[in-house]
């Protein structure tokens, strides 16, 4: 996942919020020349590609060609920066789940580091922070920088990441029965979700091929020591999704209630009916929000249900929406999400100004 995002700093405005989401040189650093006129018209990349794969290219915003100077600008991370900025330019907010979802729909499968924006009046020049910025940046960097245009002003906003490892170029979508291939990683681990939710797990010391038999959504995990090296879900006998699949508007009710009506949304994106409410998994759900230390087997036992068929998510996060969307993009949490049926005990609580989400669920064989 992208681990921080961080709203840069610029004149009258500046914000900074948590992300809890490439390389190259040779061209002499430069700052912006004179004869640039940033009163043109921005010119924004693509936010939706048909693959993931880092994009080395020139800006496609003429202005920012002399600004990015000796660094790597990525299409791919500037397509989802431009999404990002369209939003920016309109006051809407920018979650994290949101920010992921703009980047695998641009085509960028790795972790992000930040997230940066200025705020400028209609066709000024870049601030001196942002040129500063910039001159900070490591070679190895990607960077998708663009600026966007409202009405009242412009809107700056940068990606950085530092992929560790390549994954090469990997497909968006796919038919039922074609393939995709992981390419060897020494020392790294993959894990794929398919699109009923099974799990396939091991080492790429060698390339894996996999053959796409089942239609939905399949997910990707390459993992090393370090963390995420990336993550991206690809579309089988289905259309990329162009919205994200976490509702931007949470429903009322306790928290609880609340996660318990956006895990039927999520289900019900996935074409599955709710799981049934159970007393005994709710209790066991609410007890486990006060003493996490009970291991799976034994709540298994509580609950008389077969620990294999048993699926548990604790999570915390600043919202519920990001606490939900650190379920949804793990390939071991994809069994009890897409489960046929089951039964299902939610419990969340606020706790020193973050959500504490527990979710269990039995599904059935």
């Amino acid at each position: 996942m992208p681990r921080l995002l961080g709203l840069g700093r610029s004149g009258a405005w500046a914000g900074m919020a948590c992300l809890a989401l490439l390389a190259g040189a040779g061209c002499k650093k430069g700052s912006p020349e004179a004869a640039v006129s940033w009163e043109v018209v921005p010119r924004l990349p693509s936010p939706s590609a048909g693959t993931y794969a880092r994009a080395p290219a020139e800006p496609t915003d003429p202005p920012l060609v002399p600004l990015m100077a000796g660094h790597t600008w990525d299409a791919s991370l500037a397509g989802a920066a431009s999404a990002a900025a369209l939003q920016l330019a309109e006051g809407e907010a920018t979650p994290t789940w949101l920010v992921r979802h703009d980047l695998w729909r641009a085509g960028y499968p790795y972790p992000v580091d930040t997230l940066t924006v200025w705020k400028t009046p209609v066709g000024a020049p870049p601030p001196p922070d942002l040129t500063d910025w910039l001159e900070a940046r490591p070679a190895e960097a990607d960077i998708g920088l663009v600026r966007a245009r409202s009405q009242s002003h412009d809107v700056w906003v940068a990606l950085t990441a530092q992929p560790r490892g390549s994954i090469g170029v990997q497909p968006r979508q796919l038919p039922l029965e074609a393939a995709f291939t992981l390419p060897v990683l020494a020392g790294a681990t993959f894990e794929v979700a398919d699109g009923v939710g099974s799990v396939r797990t091991g080492r790429l010391d060698l390339a894996q091929t996999f053959t796409v038999d089942v239609a939905g959504e399949w997910l990707v995990k390459v993992s090393d020591a370090q963390g995420t090296v990336a993550r991206f879900p690809i579309y089988v006998q289905q259309t990329p999704p162009t919205a994200p699949v976490l509702a931007l508007d949470v429903p009322e009710g306790t928290l609880a209630q609340q996660a318990d009506a956006l895990i039927d949304q999520l289900r019900e994106g996935y074409d599955r009916d709710s799981l049934e409410p159970d007393l005994l998994f709710q209790s066991a759900a609410a007890k486990l929000l006060g003493d996490p230390s009970i291991d799976t087997a034994t709540l298994a036992g509580r609950l008389g249900w077969p620990e294999a068929r048993l699926a548990r998510w604790d999570v915390r996060a600043a919202t519920l929406l990001g606490a939900l969307d650190q379920v949804i993009w793990e390939p071991a949490a994809r069994a009890g999400l897409l489960a046929p049926s089951g039964q299902i005990g939610v419990a969340a609580a606020e706790e020193e100004g973050r959500v504490h989400l527990v979710v269990l669920v039995g599904f059935d064989e």
